[in-house]
């Protein structure tokens, strides 16, 4: 049959609100040759979800890649950006993502009423709550402060517009915006929760409960000269999240795949050929014992039931009443014909295990 590789997304999801969901995800994912996580968050919490060893042992750890190439950095320049907070020019703070509870945008707008006014906020992206949260702005007197822009199709284009890129998400199964946002040159601050604090050092993290929190670091950024190393977070990002690391790793994962394919088609080859000798071998001997027991016109008649079932069924050959049947026109002992029934269902049984 195929071999199926499924990617698990995130540390949660609706499914997981009901219990029954957890023996049927149980069931299905043992069906998967391997299961690969985004980051080490969202394998932690499949392997609380999931019952039973085998699903578990399938799981592996490939982090999601982006294309650093396609991301301009040199035009987010930090100094530059120290110097704009300097003269209280205009600071702007960005996110990218989908308008739902998961993501915690009212969050931002919350801390943006608390910061000075030359501090803007723009979002990305559209969704179920993005109503919602514009009205929001309006009822804390923010409006004018933050910018809505939709769908965005040239994400580089928007990140190049940012001084710096904030995440505040509930949960994340990985995080890709933000590793797009380093790779953009941005200086990154995002919510202390499973899958984004695998991603940046803990000095960038906050609670995303706790405004004063993030306030804290977004003034250290331009206070503490030491405080954040776009290009060391940059280089450390790109080794371990480029696209093409990747790409190798789920290369790998095929090739290992296929390989114990191949190892399997081989022992299957084997073992059927055995089990073919095997099986004809004991199928001549109970044959005979059955030549012995019946006589040859009812042994016509019975080999002739056994081949036509065959289409028809494949383990068991005939049914009792059958037998029960021609019994009653030879006037044959009913332990006989049982005694063939079941030596013949041993047979096919052990031509669907071994032989096929």
């Amino acid at each position: 049959y195929k071999k199926k590789v499924f990617t698990e997304h995130n540390t949660f999801n609706r499914r997981r609100k009901y219990k029954v969901f957890r023996l049927i995800d149980s069931f299905f994912y043992i069906f998967y040759s391997k299961i690969i996580c985004i980051s080490r968050g969202t394998k932690t919490a499949l392997e609380e979800w999931l019952i039973g060893e085998r699903p578990k042992a399938k799981l592996e750890i490939i982090y999601n890649g982006v294309d650093f190439s396609a991301f301009d950095r040199k035009k987010n320049n930090f100094e530059n950006l120290k110097q704009k907070f300097l003269n209280g020019n205009e600071i702007i703070i960005g996110m990218v993502g989908s308008f739902t509870k998961q993501k915690n945008q009212k969050f931002l707008i919350e801390v943006i009423e608390k910061l000075p006014k030359n501090f803007i906020l723009k979002f990305a992206g559209e969704g179920e709550s993005l109503n919602c949260v514009k009205r929001y702005t309006e009822d804390i007197g923010v409006k004018d402060r933050v910018e809505f822009c939709g769908l965005i199709k040239d994400i580089p284009s928007f990140y190049n517009q940012l001084d710096i890129y904030v995440h505040s998400a509930h949960w994340e199964g990985f995080g890709l915006t933000v590793v797009e946002a380093i790779a953009s040159g941005l200086p990154v601050l995002a919510s202390n929760v499973s899958g984004l604090k695998e991603l940046i050092e803990p000095t960038y993290l906050f609670q995303n409960k706790d405004k004063d929190n993030l306030i804290n670091l977004i003034n250290n950024i331009f206070i503490k000269d030491d405080f954040i190393n776009i290009e060391k977070s940059y280089e450390i990002s790109k080794k371990r999240f480029d696209i093409y690391v990747m790409t190798e790793k789920y290369e790998s994962i095929y090739k290992l795949i296929w390989k114990m394919t191949e190892q399997n088609i081989k022992k299957d080859v084997l073992l059927s050929t055995i089990g073919g000798y095997f099986v004809a071998a004991l199928n001549f001997v109970v044959n005979l014992i059955l030549i012995r027991h019946l006589s040859a016109e009812l042994y016509g008649l019975f080999s002739y039931i056994v081949n036509q079932s065959r289409r028809i069924f494949r383990f068991l050959d005939f049914s009792f009443v059958e037998l029960i049947l021609i019994s009653k026109k030879r006037d044959l002992k009913l332990s006989e014909l049982t005694e063939s029934f079941i030596l013949h269902s041993i047979v096919r049984l052990l031509i669907v295990l071994i032989g096929g």
